[in-house]
């Protein structure tokens, strides 16, 4: 089965995503190591609050997707992101680290669950299973590829370059994003599971 023409958009925006979230993600452990004197109990400490933030995030993303539509609350997540970064590059202390990474974290899991429901919306049974399995690789290599190349770019650029690096590809995914949402627009809300049920238990 081919991949329909007009996801791609969608999997170039989720490349670029999955770069820019590694790149961060990845290393600001070393950055709390380097700069705060984190160990592997510390660091162990901000990986468990990045999970419970990114467990809540997610649910929550969902839900506020399917009341705003799928664009708007990426656009919102990945203005988060952003922002965040942005207030990481500027203030250091400690405090202040762990409030970007907590909003980080909460902005980047608003972009996710919408961006699989884009790639899957209007897809069915085996379509629907091809394009999971795309958004799968697609994730997994850049991931791997921004694991393997991050360490080179961090200690080339310095540890403030994963405030600056990742939000450049995330002002890349805006314009992937405005381009997809120009030619294609904001689908129809996704519907919850059971009422989508209902409805075809009556239609």
């Amino acid at each position: 089965m081919r991949l329909v023409p007009s996801k791609l958009p969608l999997f170039v925006f989720e490349a670029l995503g999955s770069l820019a979230c590694g790149f961060y993600g990845n290393y600001v452990f070393f950055l709390f190591r380097d700069r705060h004197g984190f160990g592997d109990v510390g660091n162990l400490g901000v990986a468990a609050l990045m999970g419970l933030v990114i467990a809540l995030a997610s649910w929550q993303g969902g839900r506020l997707a399917q009341r705003q539509g799928c664009i708007r609350t990426i656009y919102a997540g990945l203005f988060g992101m952003i922002l965040a970064l942005g207030i990481g590059a500027v203030f250091s202390t400690l405090p202040v680290q762990l409030a970007v990474l907590v909003l980080w974290a909460a902005s980047q899991f608003m972009v996710w669950p919408a961006l699989e429901a884009l790639v899957t919306e209007g897809a069915s049974g085996g379509g629907r299973a091809h394009l999971v399995g795309v958004y799968s690789v697609v994730w997994a290599a850049c991931s791997a590829l921004s694991y393997f190349l991050g360490g080179g770019l961090f200690e080339r650029l310095g540890s403030g370059s994963i405030f600056w690096l990742p939000p450049g590809l995330h002002l890349l995914q805006v314009a992937v994003l405005w381009g997809f949402a120009r030619d294609h627009g904001e689908p129809p809300a996704v519907l919850p599971v059971q009422a989508r049920r209902e409805g075809e238990t009556h239609s």
